[in-house]
């Protein structure tokens, strides 16, 4: 089977996206505790967490919220990463692989919570993740990596069937994953925090930072 794929570029998520807010740029000296760079998934989860600590926290994105590196990306929430579970074991140990997978399994909960908080715009799904083989020998890694994942604490399984216009030897599947709009989901979380985060849009300015090392 081939599969025709389209010749332009253009974002999925972005194509039809209208922001919920417009936040101003930066325009003069200001002084906070926290800096955060980044109006991505890492910026607004950090200021997310640090919202109620009593800080003077500001976040500055050089573009517009949600619309690069996140907005642009596959949109799934999951704590499969390719063959991540077999390659840590191996390197660190099986102790680290289950502190690996605890984590990663934590944030997909977070997110979940989180995408329910924004409601609609973050069109937060619960989704199977999968990693599909189409040879032998990829068949033969699938399950050494589910094999690793299990012992990590992940509830993997090798499954037959995908749910793909492909033909594929098999897969390996983490059930109960996500996948969401992300651009909705950062626009709905920037929303969330505005009232106690200061966000600056279009803000790619030089400065300098004074901590209490210098």
């Amino acid at each position: 089977m081939s599969i025709e794929f389209p010749s332009f570029s253009n974002v999925f998520w972005l194509d039809a996206a209208q922001p919920l807010h417009e936040y101003p740029a930066l325009d003069g000296p200001l002084s906070v505790d926290v800096a955060i760079i980044g109006g991505g998934m890492a910026g607004l989860h950090c200021a997310w967490y640090l919202r109620n600590r009593g800080l003077r926290v500001a976040l500055f994105e050089g573009s517009r919220i949600g619309t690069q590196a996140t907005g642009r990306s596959t949109a799934k929430i999951t704590s499969q990463h390719g063959l991540c579970y077999q390659t840590i074991t191996q390197k660190f140990g099986a102790d680290h692989a289950a502190l690996h997978a605890h984590h990663n399994q934590m944030a997909v909960q977070h997110i979940r919570q989180i995408a329910q908080s924004i409601g609609p715009a973050a069109a937060h799904e619960v989704r199977d993740a999968y990693v599909y083989a189409t040879t032998d020998e990829e068949v033969e890694q699938l399950e050494r990596e589910a094999a690793a994942a299990r012992q990590a604490g992940i509830k993997a399984e090798i499954v037959d069937q995908v749910p793909l216009p492909l033909k594929a030897l098999g897969a390996l599947r983490f059930p109960a994953q996500g996948q969401f709009d992300p651009f909705g989901y950062l626009q709905g979380l920037a929303d969330l925090i505005s009232e106690k985060i200061q966000i600056f849009e279009e803000s790619r300015k030089r400065c300098r930072a004074h901590t209490l090392a210098g």
